[in-house]
């Protein structure tokens, strides 16, 4: 054997041995040492700048990814542009900390660690966090305007409950499942208004629970006589029904069979699960009590339902939704006819054009529309303001 072949034989090797070395260190379980019990993350400063801290004694380098970042990175006012800042280690405490350089503009947002380069991590000293995209992140607010402060944890007022619940489908011959919130002192004995509202293409039975700040919207805003108390229904409107509780993503999912997804086979199953919040919980009998909203994807759904159970629904709510001209309502009835609630961003890429056209053909057909126009666009800020609305105009 030539010099030449034993060096390049000898080479592969090593190359073999050290990829080897390093898949093993790259893919091994990573895990933080616990932190100090007063540690707090994210502390939300009377001036509204924001200091996040993550107890990592041994790491080398910590990077923060969050959504807050306006003046950190950019010239936005608002807070709304996400982005990456190094964190900085006090070594004698081990604890990686950063500070916003300017407030954080009144909103709810989402935030991780990247550690040592390739270690991400939701804030362990954080119990919010949420499913999105395929992706796992903390979440946090920051209260200063009227929209925001709903979106908070206010320990002065009383606080609903959330049931989750697991049930056979006979249509998709499998569980399905769906979360509940329920009103503060909720009594069995009292009949309340249903709302179901639906998730999009990238979420599952919790996005509107943990983006979408349902609980604490509702908790606020009956609290202080704005709305009344309801019980409101979130289904995993996803045909593939496994979750990220199940280590799969949801968006994954969707994203592979999205012809399947949107094939209407969840619309025709809405009957099951009616009946299913109905067995359990003391809806109201009158058509007048449901209503029905989703947003993106989930508004698509909505639209289809109202139709699928005709005399159910009093309200339809769409928020940024994904509606096409086969959409138009089935029924005609001025009488009895049902009502759109249709909230869409002037800088929504997705559905602007299709919520304008969907509110135009759907009034001629002689349905009463609440057409919103909103500053911004496809996004769960929106989206929590679109819900807010909603509340306000309908409760």
């Amino acid at each position: 054997m030539s010099f030449r072949k034993l060096f390049f034989s000898i080479f592969i090797v090593c190359c073999s041995i050290l990829a080897n070395a390093q898949d093993s260190m790259y893919y091994e379980s990573f895990a933080l040492p616990k932190a100090p019990d007063d540690l707090i993350s994210p502390e939300v400063l009377p001036d509204r700048r924001v200091t996040f801290r993550l107890y990592a004694p041994n790491a080398i380098d910590v990077n923060l990814i969050s959504s807050c970042f306006g003046k950190e990175i950019d010239t936005s006012p608002f807070g709304t542009s996400e982005g990456m800042v190094k964190m900085q280690k006090d070594d004698s405490t081990g604890i990686w900390s950063f500070t916003t350089l300017h407030p954080v503009y009144p909103n709810t947002y989402i935030y991780y660690f990247v550690v040592d380069f390739i270690n991400v991590v939701i804030d362990p000293q954080n119990p919010n966090d949420a499913w999105n995209t395929g992706s796992h992140y903390s979440v946090f607010t920051v209260g200063g305007n009227d929209y925001a402060d709903l979106y908070l944890d206010n320990p002065a007022v009383a606080h609903g409950s959330i049931d989750t619940i697991i049930f056979y489908s006979k249509t998709f011959q499998s569980n399905r499942r769906f979360t509940v919130y329920l009103p503060p002192h909720y009594n069995k004995n009292k009949e309340y208004p249903l709302l179901f509202l639906l998730h999009g293409i990238s979420g599952d039975e919790y996005a509107w629970l943990s983006l979408g700040r349902v609980a604490q919207i509702c908790d606020n805003m009956i609290a202080d006589g704005t709305i009344e108390p309801m019980i409101i229904v979130m289904p995993n409107c996803n045909v593939v029904i496994k979750n990220e509780n199940e280590e799969v993503s949801t968006l994954s999912s969707n994203i592979l069979n999205i012809p399947k997804q949107l094939s209407g086979l969840f619309e025709r199953s809405f009957p099951e699960i009616i009946a299913e919040v109905e067995s359990r919980y003391n809806v109201a009998k009158e058509k007048r009590y449901h209503k029905i909203a989703g947003l993106s994807s989930g508004g698509f759904q909505s639209a289809n339902i109202a139709n699928v159970v005709q005399d159910y629904f009093s309200t339809i709510g769409l928020f940024s939704a994904t509606v096409w001209k086969g959409q138009i309502p089935k029924l005609i009835a001025e009488s009895d006819s049902q009502d759109y609630y249709i909230s869409v961003g002037r800088n929504d890429p997705v559905s602007w054009s299709l919520s304008k056209h969907f509110a135009q053909r759907t009034q001629k057909k002689h349905y009463y529309i609440t057409f919103r126009e909103y500053v911004g666009g496809h996004s769960w800020k929106n989206w929590r303001e679109y819900l807010v609305d909603f509340l306000e105009t309908y409760y």
